[in-house]
């Protein structure tokens, strides 16, 4: 998607704060003193205008921080250009929806649009105010270097338009000459870009549960020493001269410390027999502090496979989750974790739905995280979940956490025959849900190579098979499995309706086990509370036929009725069905909705059809949003059109249901 950053009305003035004379022509001035960015845990400046280096997050971690630097820019007037035009985006900038943007868009923006634009400039010996002001010098800058780097096209193409949208006002001080060529040629850069770009795999059934049945093995082998394992960790941060792996080793340590070595010393190996874990060491091979280390790094890794694989989450939310960030809400209720997004430094919590068996993983990964941080960081009240092995080996790790990159190797080891892509996995899941990728030519995903997984399936994966289990369609998904929004669904979620049938899923390694355990229930419930909120409409089938004659309770004339489990049962029979719709619910045992985007139109007129007032003032709102978006984009349109008309055909339905406590 083509990056946002535009400003949504005209601005004759610069922003409130700078000083600016509108009888004049000069350009706004900018304080050299204005505060870029605060220390959130002295609440000083932490960064100016006038400093080379912008912090734009604040962090524990140094790794997480979001900085731009003008230290490489040495021409002083290509840098005060950058600078001002670096800070008039922040000020006026917006993303998608008209949000703020964020510290990781505001860094691609420098990097991959405007720095760029300084690095040609220079090869070519010109500064970066003729770069812009030049049509012949952009065309050059595009037709070469954007069409190396297409990834750069739809940044380029926001910047363009967010200069040619201020150029006119005297305040800006940037002079930029707008030609139509120039967004043409990058719009076509765009579009091979997108084109190019591969949606991450959704993972065949039977290796997802092969893997994962090997991981839930590897967390059940540690989960019965967790306890001696902690002491273990314990031991070696209390006695950072002791227990080396040999004496070789500990003399090594102590001439390197400048200290003499304990005496009496003990090795690594005596203090795992005194612990028990003899037979546990020799299973994963660990001897040491580097070996224990390395065991508890992939350790971490195979329960984020885990995590992921139940939840969907990204890596860097996963990486973010801290100590206590699982919940459970009560009987009935599905688990949740809590993970962090970042967005302009601020902390956003998300709730992922998992399944309960993962608490063990959870629990798992605290214990260690606390036995490791009581030594490392005693101060520290709020852990993160995933915690860095590194500190047991002595001195200090470069971060608390773990590492945050998109690392798809050294977990724990699984046993590769059993990850081995057959023809029917190509053929009844990736040419399945994705029918225009040329898999027989992917080098990656060829018969008889190993699966080779990544964090993002997980992502895909969940969507795909929550869809496919029948559980829940499109619309309920927001409901189910809240991290997923619509649009986000829709894209990974493309290809479930002729996936392959989920077999296996009897296995509780899969991840659609839950979804398939509950299917009934969740339907029953969905159902059972659609009808009630019907039960004082005549036109609904449920409210009493004469209220005036017959003191019949509403809740009587649903047939037969004693109650969820009554519905639930009658579910299951086949007597009547449950699908659920952007309107509310469908008894008909042959739904139409078979689809990834769903038609709600037809639901109108339906006689099968359960409506939800809630659900309908919420489709109001969203169509109508979207109408707006298509006016703005297509007017005068055919699909203009047509999204009017089903949006009154939709104010029209909502009319007869009345108002949420009315009885027609």
């Amino acid at each position: 998607m083509v990056e946002v950053f535009t400003i949504t009305e005209d601005m004759p003035y610069p922003p409130q704060g700078w000083k600016y004379d509108e009888h004049s022509t000069n350009e706004a001035y900018i304080d050299p003193e204005t505060v870029i960015s605060y220390d959130q845990e002295t609440g000083k400046p932490h960064s100016r205008y006038k400093d080379d280096i912008w912090r734009l997050t604040w962090s524990l971690s140094r790794k997480k921080h979001k900085q731009i630097s003008f230290a490489g820019i040495k021409n002083q007037q290509d840098k005060t250009l950058i600078k001002r035009l670096m800070f008039i985006i922040m000020q006026l900038g917006k993303g998608k929806n008209g949000s703020i943007k964020s510290p990781i868009s505001l860094k691609s923006i420098y990097l991959d649009a405007i720095l760029s634009m300084y690095r040609f400039a220079t090869q070519h010996d010109i500064s970066i105010e003729v770069l812009l002001s030049n049509p012949q010098a952009m065309r050059r800058y595009i037709t070469t270097e954007i069409k190396l780097k297409k990834y750069r096209s739809g940044l380029t193409i926001g910047l363009i338009n967010f200069l040619s949208r201020l150029q006119q006002q005297k305040w800006f001080g940037i002079v930029y000459k707008y030609d139509s060529e120039h967004l043409r040629v990058l719009a076509m850069y765009y579009r091979e870009y997108v084109d190019s770009q591969e949606q991450s795999e959704c993972i065949p059934p039977r290796i997802l549960r092969n893997a994962q049945r090997m991981r839930w093995e590897h967390v059940d082998v540690v989960w019965k020493v967790r306890t001696k394992l902690a002491a273990m960790i314990d031991r070696l941060m209390i006695e950072p001269l002791q227990y080396a792996a040999s004496s070789t080793t500990a003399g090594s340590i102590a001439r390197k410390r400048g200290v003499s070595r304990p005496n009496p010393y003990i090795l690594f190996g005596e203090l795992a027999n005194e612990l028990s874990l003899d037979s546990f060491c020799d299973i994963y091979g660990i001897n040491g502090r580097k070996s224990l280390v390395g065991y508890l790094s992939a350790l971490s890794k195979t329960c984020r496979h885990l995590i992921y694989g139940y939840t969907g989450m990204r890596n860097d939310e996963g990486c973010s989750l801290w100590i206590g960030c699982y919940h459970e809400k009560g009987a009935g209720s599905a688990p949740v974790i809590n993970g962090i997004e970042s967005k302009n430094g601020i902390p956003i919590i998300h709730s992922f739905v998992t399944i309960k068996e993962i608490k063990k993983v959870i629990d798992l990964q605290t214990a260690i995280a606390k036995v490791i941080a009581k030594h490392s960081h005693p101060g520290n009240k709020e852990l993160p979940l995933l915690f860095n092995p590194g500190w047991i080996s002595g001195g200090r790790a470069m971060h608390m956490e773990v590492n945050t990159q998109l690392d798809r190797g050294n977990e724990l080891p699984l046993d590769e025959s059993q990850l081995i892509i057959t023809e029917e996995d190509v053929e009844k899941t990736l040419k399945a849900t994705e029918p225009d990728r040329d898999w027989d030519n992917d080098p990656h995903y060829q018969v008889g190579m190993v699966w080779r997984f990544n964090w993002h399936q997980y992502r895909r994966s969940v969507a795909v098979y929550s869809l496919r289990s029948g559980l829940v369609n499109i619309t309920a998904l927001g409901n189910q499995y809240r991290h997923l929004f619509e649009a986000t669904t829709i894209h990974y979620g493309n290809g479930h309706y002729v996936a392959q049938p989920l077999e296996g899923t009897d296995s509780k390694y899969h991840v659609s086990y839950e979804a398939e355990r509950l299917r009934d229930e969740h339907h029953a419930r969905a159902l059972w509370r659609d009808m009630l909120i019907n039960l004082d409409r005549h036109q609904s089938g449920f409210a009493p036929t004469d209220r005036d004659v017959t003191p019949v309770e509403p809740s009587e004339q649903i047939e037969d009725i004693d109650g969820l489990q009554t519905v639930a049962a009658k579910m299951k029979r086949g007597e009547i069905g449950h699908t659920n719709t952007a309107i509310g619910s469908c008894k008909s045992l042959t739904p139409c909705d078979g689809h990834m985007m769903l038609i709600w139109k037809p639901c109108l007129e339906c006689p099968e059809k359960v409506p939800n007032i809630n659900k309908v003032d919420h489709l109001i709102d969203v169509q109508g949003r979207f109408v707006e978006k298509v006016a703005l984009d297509m007017p005068g349109s055919i699909e203009l059109r047509d999204q009017q008309e089903d949006l009154e055909a939709l104010k029209e339905f909502r009319k007869t249901l009345g108002g949420e406590n009315e009885q027609d």
